[in-house]
Parts: structure tokens; C-alpha cells; sequence
């Protein structure tokens, strides 16, 4: 990977890749304002430039050309990229094996900038663990992720769906990352609690998982924790960047929090982008850890900077004990 920064959650979705009119599995009333209204109003006039960034790109390439010309501006030297799997759902109408290799030739087209990992659907079965093996071996997919608890209405733990999944994983010495946080509107949020993470810890103790999001919004004490006690288990903080000031100081608090234990060693900066891309490009929320944590109240050192932006991820995904 190249030397820099490396985000360590993020997504190269393509809105060609969407059905006309996408399936989602809420099924509870609409909230208003929706959760991506919420976010692509609270900074009218970033989300305007947004849409016009992305009403101007005609092709993936340009897509994928944008975001590298972000990370760069971030300082960020690589990323990784979690390719949701949403076929079965029908929110995609492009296979999902097109979409992994459409992802891997933007690797291929960028040397040492992206690490990719492919989100199956437990939902899949057998064949979603050959999808998985598929993606490591003939396309040089790095992990599996991001799973999707709350969209594909599976628990974490289910050891007939979920764990033969993981057992490929510990075949092919991948890591794992698993969404822990339910977003408004979310079917079931109980699918996401963390707690669930602990008995496929127990049960693959030398498999590295990721709580992404770190329990956003009902349970990052649980994540905090549990990557503190529980070898294995990690952390991102994809999810965290709202715009207001209370969840500025909440997120800054864990990053504190965690640099001041074990987990020190465990979490890990991620964007979710370009999911909050309306609200903050990736420059701007670097900044308030890097720069404006001061104004907070809170103070990171280079060591732990290294930490949180780089080091932790390495670990994570080369298998290094916790």
C-alpha cells in the first residue's frame, strides 16, 4: 500500500450500477426528514456541489478518478474498499460479479491505493462462499465485507447461515468486517448489536473482525469494549462524520477513550464515503481530528495519529496478534 494515510472503510458504488426503482427492506414508515435527506441537507450548499460533482462524471472510470483526486488531497495514500453485495435484494441490477471486477480493474488501474473486500450475502449459501473464494483467488479480493445485518436480516452469530462463510475466511487468512450500526429506518436494529460478535469470536478466535461503525448509535460503549478486551476484534469509526457539534465532541471522545486503553491498537479511521460526502469531504473530517481537535477539548499525538490513520488497519488486515 501506498505510504499516507489509509482509510479503512469506504465504498466505490456507482449509481449505474442501481435497479430503476432499487427494493429496500425497511419496513417501517418513512422518517421525516429520511436519513440521507437529513444528511444532504444539514450543509445546503455541499450538497449542492456534490450532486454537481456527480451529475458531471459520465463513466465508473470518472467516478473512481474522483476519488482518488480526494484522497490525495487528504493525504490519504490508500483505502479500502467494501463492495456491498445487494443483488439478491434487488437494489442492483448489475451482477454482482461485474461489479467486483468493474471495482478490481479500478485497483488495477491504481497501484497500491486500494485494498478490496466483497460483502456477501449470507443469504447466498453455498454458493456465496464460492463467490467469496472466487473474488480472493481469481480477483484479488483481501477480505470480506461489508456485511449487512440490517439489510440482508441475518444475525451475525447464525452459525447454519453466517458461519460457513467464516470458515472460508479462516481458509483463505482473510479478516472480516460486519456493519454495527442500525441507520435510521433500518429493519431490525437488533442484528447489529456487537454482542452478537462475541460468540464468533469465541468461535474463531484467530479471525480478525471489524465492528464497523463501532456500534453507531446504541452501542459504541458495547464496541468500545469489546475491542479493548477481545483479541481479534477491531473497530472503524465509518458513520461517525454528522455535522453538529454534540457528535463532533462524542466522536473525538471515543477516539480518546480508545487511545487511552488497549484499543489504542485497534480502531481504525474510516469515511463510509461517499456516503457523507454531502456533508464533509474526506479533507475536512482529517481536519478536525488532525487540526481542530484542540478547539474540542481533546489532543491526539503523532503516535497515536499513526495509529488510528495507518498502523491499526496494517494489522488488522495482515493477521498481526492483538
Amino acid at each position: 500500500m501506498r505510504p499516507g494515510r489509509i482509510d479503512a472503510h469506504m465504498h466505490l458504488e456507482w449509481a449505474g450500477w442501481r435497479a430503476a426503482k432499487p427494493v429496500r427492506p425497511q419496513r417501517t414508515r418513512k422518517s421525516r426528514p429520511g436519513w440521507l435527506e437529513s444528511v444532504a441537507t444539514a450543509r445546503p450548499e455541499r450538497a449542492a456541489e456534490y450532486r454537481r460533482l456527480v451529475s458531471s462524471l459520465k463513466s465508473y472510470d470518472e467516478y473512481a478518478d474522483a476519488f482518488v483526486r480526494e484522497m490525495d488531497e487528504a493525504g490519504i495514500g490508500a483505502a479500502c474498499v467494501h463492495a456491498m453485495d445487494r443483488e439478491l435484494e434487488g437494489y442492483y441490477r448489475v451482477p454482482y460479479w461485474d461489479i467486483l471486477q468493474q471495482i478490481a480493474k479500478v485497483r488495477d488501474r491504481y497501484p497500491d491505493r486500494f485494498v478490496l473486500f466483497c460483502g456477501i450475502d449470507p443469504r447466498r449459501g453455498a454458493r456465496g462462499v464460492e463467490l467469496l473464494e472466487r473474488a480472493v483467488k481469481e480477483l484479488g479480493y483481501r477480505g470480506m465485507g461489508e456485511m449487512l445485518p440490517h439489510y440482508h436480516l441475518f444475525s451475525p452469530d447464525d452459525a447454519r447461515v453466517v458461519y460457513p462463510l467464516y470458515r472460508k475466511c479462516m481458509e483463505l487468512n482473510i479478516p472480516v468486517s460486519t456493519n454495527t450500526s442500525s441507520i435510521p429506518g433500518a429493519a431490525i436494529a437488533k442484528v447489529c448489536d456487537p454482542m452478537l460478535l462475541e460468540a464468533v469470536n469465541f468461535d474463531f478466535p484467530d479471525l480478525n473482525i471489524c465492528l464497523s461503525s463501532a456500534g453507531l448509535p446504541y452501542w459504541f460503549e458495547t464496541a468500545l469494549m469489546f475491542a479493548t478486551q477481545k483479541p481479534g476484534l477491531y473497530i472503524d469509526t465509518a458513520d461517525w462524520q454528522a455535522v453538529d457539534e454534540y457528535n463532533i465532541r462524542l466522536y473525538l471522545q471515543l477516539l480518546r477513550r480508545a487511545m487511552d486503553s488497549a484499543c489504542r491498537y485497534k480502531i481504525m479511521y474510516g469515511s463510509d464515503n461517499p456516503v457523507y460526502r454531502a456533508m464533509y469531504n474526506q479533507k475536512e473530517w482529517i481536519d478536525i481530528v488532525v487540526n481542530d481537535a484542540p478547539k474540542y477539548g481533546f489532543q491526539f499525538t503523532s503516535e497515536e495519529l499513526d495509529l488510528y490513520f495507518r498502523r491499526n488497519f496494517e494489522d488488522f488486515l495482515n493477521g498481526v496478534p492483538a
